[in-house]
């Protein structure tokens, strides 16, 4: 993917500004049991925006070690690595609508367990759910959701 114009974009005039009250609201309505947002304003951009933020700033070295770069310490990561990609880039007043999320799950081989991994909740109202290791949707049943922050 050409990045070249990517400094050059208005980020903090694209996509849509949602309010805490109404992410909470939203994240509640998926069956999110406690919701933790730090932040007094946010912004919603397209799936395809966030993840050209996600190419540009995350950094992975793909390597999976339980209880030192597994999926919650990943998601972890990733957000840190994109928040600091958008103070850089958006000149913005607003936190961008993503975070990490937690719960139940049947993974790909149909074993239960827990994982962590990354929410995002674009311009048109959906909220995406990403592997925080790979940055790619997931693909396991989700079968509880415990808690999100963002």
């Amino acid at each position: 993917m050409n990045l070249w114009p990517f400094h050059f974009r208005k980020w903090e005039k694209r996509g849509v500004p949602i309010t805490p009250a109404q992410l909470r609201q939203e994240l509640l309505s998926l069956g999110v049991e406690k919701v933790y947002l730090r932040d007094s304003k946010y912004r919603a951009i397209s799936h395809k925006d966030f993840m050209e933020l996600v190419e540009k700033y995350r950094l992975s070295d793909g390597s999976y070690k339980v209880n030192i770069r597994d999926c919650d310490k990943y998601a972890i990561f990733f957000q840190a690595d994109v928040l600091r990609g958008w103070a850089d880039c958006s000149n913005g007043e607003e936190s961008l609508s993503f975070g990490y999320i937690e719960g139940g799950i049947i993974d790909g081989t149909g074993k239960p367990g827990g994982h962590g991994y990354i929410w995002q909740r674009d311009d048109k109202g959906k909220i995406w759910f990403l592997h925080g290791q790979t940055a790619t949707p997931m693909d396991w049943e989700i079968t509880s959701l415990t808690m999100a922050t963002g």
